[in-house]
């Protein structure tokens, strides 16, 4: 998924918003606001064009959707929040919160320090931009966390992951703050979580319902 800070820099193509577009082959938020879009509406149109990183994100989301005991709920923008959830999955063993990151290259964490490095065509190392996944899906977690005690009245903790789906990422993880992980282990991580009774069936399913209000991926209702 793109970071906050580059969303400005992500274009949409006139397929998908032909209607703002006025001719135009491409168009930036800036753009798009001086058009008189306001920010929580390009916020929606961002994700549901799913650009950038959206391979990634389905990819995911397929996971998640195989594990039996769980409940899940994509692209989520919470009231009052301008960062989107990629994927939040809970079950009685917890409320986790997912990430979704498609870079590729090598991959440095340390706590929560980052580092991308990627190979050029003539063999160059250079440095990529990736920004803070980890601070990123805290946040995110807090945030849910604190919905849920206001909302639904339900104390819980958010458990952060950072997901990351291209075949030619790799890992060096050293004492991360949070789950960092490739997806070709992440069915088997959600597998080998200890049973535990954090949550109780009623719950879970109180969780899903009111999260999905705020999916823009959810299911659209039939009109007769």
């Amino acid at each position: 998924m793109v970071s906050q800070s580059k969303i400005e820099e992500r274009f949409f193509h006139a397929l998908d918003v032909s209607f703002m577009l006025a001719g135009n082959k491409s168009i930036s938020q800036k753009e798009f606001l001086n058009h008189g879009l306001k920010p929580d509406e390009f916020q929606r149109m961002f994700w549901e064009c799913k650009i950038g990183g959206g391979e990634g994100e389905e990819n995911v989301a397929e996971v998640l959707n195989s594990l039996r005991s769980f409940e899940t709920v994509n692209d989520v923008v919470l009231p009052g929040e301008k960062a989107n959830i990629d994927h939040v999955a809970v079950s009685t063993k917890g409320v986790f919160v997912i990430e979704t990151k498609n870079h590729k290259g090598l991959v440095r964490c340390r706590g929560d320090s980052w580092e991308l490095l990627k190979t050029g065509r003539r063999g160059t190392v250079y440095s990529g931009n990736i920004g803070n996944p980890s601070k990123q899906v805290k946040r995110n977690a807090v945030a849910l966390r604190k919905f849920l005690s206001e909302k639904l009245g339900v104390v819980a903790y958010v458990h952060g992951i950072v997901c990351f789906t291209n075949p030619e990422a790799r890992l060096e993880v050293q004492e991360p703050t949070v789950t960092v992980i490739h997806i070709t282990n992440l069915k088997s991580f959600f597998q080998t979580l200890e049973e535990q009774e954090a949550l109780s069936e009623q719950e879970v399913r109180r969780i899903k319902a009111e999260v999905e209000k705020y999916s823009y991926n959810r299911p659209r209702e039939k009109h007769v």
